[in-house]
Formats: structure tokens, sequence, C-alpha cells
């Protein structure tokens, strides 16, 4: 290879943390994620100012994400966990029409997996998005499809590296 092409030798302390990922442009990719969770914090102190949540269905939801992946299917992976954890929380954002609650809990039945011990940030942003009153259904369920879609590889490849590989 020509010397403009040739990878720079990784660190002894990049070698430690990355071995499986040597070959990979490690700092590129930790960029882009680090992009990626800038932008949705952005999204919560934007979006968190006026959600007030009981706190017991905050800890309702809190303990229910543990069992995350008590019920698991090839098709889906973690979809039925992860609604069984939010809905305390839906249940009391949607208090008063059924209907939307019903939307909102069909909304949650695509496909959905990340790290388990992570999962909860998906969670407090998927909570979050639906909280919100100035957006229509359509637009709220684009946008915590995409949410789920988007910050739910990364953090499951964050999680995996740091949890399953080095602990």
């Amino acid at each position: 290879r020509p010397a403009s092409v040739r990878r720079r030798p990784l660190n002894p302390s990049q070698q430690l943390f990355f071995p499986y990922f040597a070959s990979l442009n490690i700092t590129r990719m930790v960029a882009n994620v680090t992009r990626i969770i800038r932008e949705y914090l952005r999204l919560i102190s934007v979006y968190s100012r006026g959600i007030y949540m009981k706190n017991c269905n905050i800890i309702r939801t809190f303990f229910r994400s543990l069992l995350l992946q008590a019920v698991w299917n090839f098709e889906r992976m973690q979809n039925v966990g992860f609604l069984y954890s939010i809905m305390p929380c839906l249940k009391e954002i949607y208090v008063a029409d059924e209907n939307r609650l019903k939307n909102a809990a069909m909304r949650h039945f695509d496909f959905f997996n990340t790290h388990p011990y992570i999962a909860n940030t998906i969670i407090a942003l998927t909570l979050i998005l639906e909280n919100e009153n100035t957006t229509s259904e359509e637009t709220k369920s684009q946008q915590i499809k995409s949410l789920k879609l988007h910050l739910g590889g990364p953090l499951a490849a964050i999680g995996d590296t740091f949890f399953w590989s080095r602990l």
C-alpha cells in the first residue's frame, strides 16, 4: 500500500480496549456515536421542560425494564419487553383516551433490540417523545420509530463492548 493509504498502528490503550475492532476505524465510529448521543441529549433538554410524571410510574418503569429480555422473539427481538416496561407511563400519559393508548401500544410492537443494560436511555427518550403534545400522531410515530431504530444499534455496540467484553 502507498504511505497515504496505510493505517496508523493502534496505541496500547486502543489495543487493550478494542481488540476485536482493530481493523476498523474506531475514531470515526466513536465520533458518530458521540454525535448521535449529543443530538438526543439536546432533544431531551428541549422536550423535557414541561414533562412531569408520577415518581411511582417512573420507578415501575425502571423495575419493569429489568425484565426487558423476559419475552424474546426472533422476529422483533425485545419489543414486548419494551412495551411492558413503558406501559405504566403510557397509561398515565393517555389516561383520558383509550384509543390513543391502544395506538401508542401498537406503535411499540415494531422491531427493537439493544443492550439490556443501556435500554433505559432509549426508554426515557421514548417516553419524552410520547409525552410531547405538540406533534401529530403520525409525526410522533415516525420520530419514535426513528429513535428506537437509529439509537438501538450504537448503544448495543457500546454496551456489548463494555459489559460483555470487559466486565
